[in-house]
């Protein structure tokens, strides 16, 4: 009986040498499940999280120096406008008659009317006329083109102190296929004599 004894006990420390054995196997696998699930990550991290990153800051910086690029374009346009503006507009003193300041008139809004692509259809220095004990040059017009043209010749027209627009009248013209607006102006230039 000492004898079976003897063997079970043999048998109970094989058992128990294989149960560790098999635990520390089962040890083994879960450590190395959970290492190639790391190496996962950080190999998904390099090939697609990080590259995407980098190209979403490349881009995003990208963005911002067009962005720059765009505001300084438009103060370069803006500052160009405002030069050819003074460019086109002569200083009109009060001019001794009618004939002079209706030149300057004329030049102005044919330059005007080159830049914004408008057709000044006519352009006449009518009468001469007296009012509050100033001498009035009358001078009718007609420009025909697109609304933002227009509006740069009246917004011109407002800025000189002698000139003034007496009376306007917009309206729709047919040009071809396309319409047009044809704005008919009578204007008053303060002259000195007449």
């Amino acid at each position: 009986m000492i004898q079976k004894i003897k063997k079970l006990n043999i048998k109970a420390e094989k058992i128990q040498q294989i149960n560790i054995k098999h635990q520390f196997l089962e040890r083994k696998s879960d450590i190395l499940a959970a290492f190639i699930s790391i190496l996962a990550c950080v190999v998904i991290l390099t090939a697609y999280v990080i590259p995407s990153l980098r190209t979403k800051h490349r881009v995003s910086s990208i963005l911002v120096q067009k962005q720059q690029l765009l505001m300084k374009s438009e103060e370069k346009v803006k500052d160009l406008e405002s030069k050819k503006r003074e460019d086109v507009v002569d200083k009109f003193d009060i001019e001794k008659d009618q004939y002079e300041i209706a030149t300057k008139l004329q030049n102005m809004m044919s330059k005007l009317a080159d830049k914004d692509g408008l057709s000044v259809d006519r352009f006449t220095v009518s009468s001469l006329k007296e009012w509050g004990g100033l001498k009035l040059a009358i001078i009718s017009t007609s420009i025909t083109g697109d609304i933002k043209g227009l509006v740069d010749i009246l917004s011109e027209l407002e800025n000189i102190t002698n000139v003034r627009v007496k009376r306007l009248i917009v309206s729709r013209r047919r040009v071809g296929r396309e319409e047009r607006l044809r704005m008919n102006m009578i204007i008053e230039c303060v002259i000195m004599g007449g």
